[in-house]
């Protein structure tokens, strides 16, 4: 919540001093800021028991990534179909989000820099509200509602695209943007904070951290690529850019659609460990 809470109030302020200002002072802000918080940093005493190192850097990153895919592999199969439908949806759907926001606000709507600032922060709002929901929802918030948030968000996209046709306005185009901005994050962030935290509940405390940084990190490499593809899309079909983001939410829709034995096999899992922490 704090890291979206920052990325919230970024594009806003960023947004509104570019407009005013250019962008020299937003250089200097953020050389400041980078500066106040290296400075704070240094005086972070956080204990740690760290284990004596044995091998070379090289050999110790090899082994805890070679020790995190050896237990997904074995012992959680379904940890290998979370990962890769993660990476799918960084690749259908993250992308195209984080591509075609400034391209639709700004080349397609001729929004100003102040207005892509304010779309951007409700992005982080929608963070930022989807956070505070998954804390007060709790248990109530199970792996099987998984589909039903992704297609929510697939939808939105869908909405996004449109937005862009001839017959909408460029103004009520941008506000549902906008509020779409919003509602696609706060489902995002949803779905993000169920499957996260029931696959940590089902690792052991000595490999949560490795299997963690393998699943986001393999998930993540995807988004780059999505990115790349979505580029060259819009580029080539810039008169036609509803299709790209229509089609970016119905390919996304078919997963989640396709996922769904994925999420009821690890609820299952997940009661199942439950039920023997219980018993222990």
């Amino acid at each position: 919540m704090v890291s979206t809470l920052a990325g919230l109030l970024g594009p806003v302020v960023g947004g509104v001093l570019f407009g005013a200002f250019g962008v020299y002072p937003i250089v200097l802000v953020s050389a400041l800021c980078f500066f106040a918080s290296a400075v704070m940093e240094c005086f972070l005493r956080i204990p740690h028991n760290g284990r004596p190192r044995t091998d070379s850097l090289l050999r110790t990153v090899k082994g805890d990534l070679a020790e995190s895919w050896r237990f997904m592999g074995r012992e959680k199969p379904n940890f290998l179909r979370v990962t890769l439908l993660l990476a799918l949806f960084n690749l259908v759907l993250s992308a195209a989000i984080i591509v075609g926001i400034p391209i639709m606000v700004v080349q397609l709507l001729h929004g100003s820099d102040t207005q892509l600032g304010l779309t951007q922060g409700a992005l982080g709002l929608g963070g930022l509200m989807g956070g505070l929901l998954a804390s007060g929802l709790g248990a109530r918030l199970r792996l099987h509602h998984s589909p039903l948030l992704l297609l929510l968000a697939s939808g939105g996209v869908v909405l996004m695209g449109v937005a862009l046709l001839p017959l909408v306005s460029p103004i009520v185009g941008y506000g549902l943007i906008t509020v779409l901005s919003f509602l696609v994050m706060g489902v995002s962030t949803l779905f993000t904070v169920t499957i996260l935290a029931a696959m940590q509940g089902q690792t052991p405390p000595d490999l949560l951290g490795k299997v963690m940084a393998t699943v986001l990190a393999t998930a993540n490499c995807a988004q780059p690529l999505g990115q790349a593809v979505y580029g060259l899309l819009f580029e080539g079909l810039a008169d036609h850019a509803w299709a790209v983001m229509l089609g970016a939410g119905l390919l996304a829709a078919c997963l989640a659609l396709r996922a769904r034995p994925v999420f009821w096999a690890l609820e299952k899992e997940t009661d199942r460990s439950a039920g023997d922490a219980t018993v222990r």
